[in-house]
């Protein structure tokens, strides 16, 4: 009879997830790991498998929890300016929070690993795709409710803004102040109207 489990998996992954956030895929080590997580090494390879395996378990989760976060009003049929500019508070408001000096864990993946891991390539594509086309969507819906210049592009804009997201989750792992960071995600939204 196999034994039972000794850690709820749930509590260990977001452990793990928190790790690989903070540290990135290359300057965490699987003791890194079994030390945030407080699971052994056999408990983390028998229900996660490699490091690679778990980042990627990680990796999804995060992306999950942001998606669900920060993407709730930009993903409802008839979203505009309004959502896009709440997912852009969230990002604001988290700036100011203890996480934010390790940036965006999926911005932060796209950055480290897409440029030769096929598998977090398309994660990280995936989540990129998805936000942009909400951002477009919301974007039309802005541009027919006036809410923007009826002469800017909502797929240009959308562009845009997916920049202005990496750009902003790529300053929050520098030493560049939370105020600077705000100023530079505030001035460009001042460009959608």
């Amino acid at each position: 009879m196999p034994r039972p489990r000794e850690f709820d998996e749930s509590v260990a992954l977001e452990k793990a997830m928190e790790t690989f956030w903070r540290g990135g895929y290359e300057d965490t080590s699987y003791d890194d790991l079994v030390s945030a997580t407080g699971v052994s090494r056999y408990g983390l390879y028998s229900v996660f498998g490699d490091k690679k395996e778990l980042f990627l378990r990680a990796l999804d989760q995060y992306i999950a929890e942001k998606r669900c976060q920060m993407m709730g009003p930009l993903m409802e049929k008839g979203a505009s300016l309004p959502a896009i500019h709440y997912y852009f508070e969230v990002m604001k408001k988290n700036i100011g929070s203890p996480e934010s000096r390790a940036g965006c864990m999926f911005c932060n993946a796209a950055l480290e690993l897409s440029a030769f891991d096929q598998q977090a390539a398309e994660r990280v594509t995936r989540a990129f795709v998805e936000i942009k086309k909400s951002m477009k969507a919301a974007l039309s819906n802005a541009k027919k409710k006036g809410e923007i210049n009826k002469g800017k592009s909502p797929e240009a804009l959308s562009d845009f803004l997916l920049g202005l997201m990496l750009g902003a989750a790529s300053m929050a792992r520098t030493p560049i102040g939370n105020k600077q960071i705000i100023n530079y995600i505030d001035t460009g939204l001042a460009t959608l109207k």
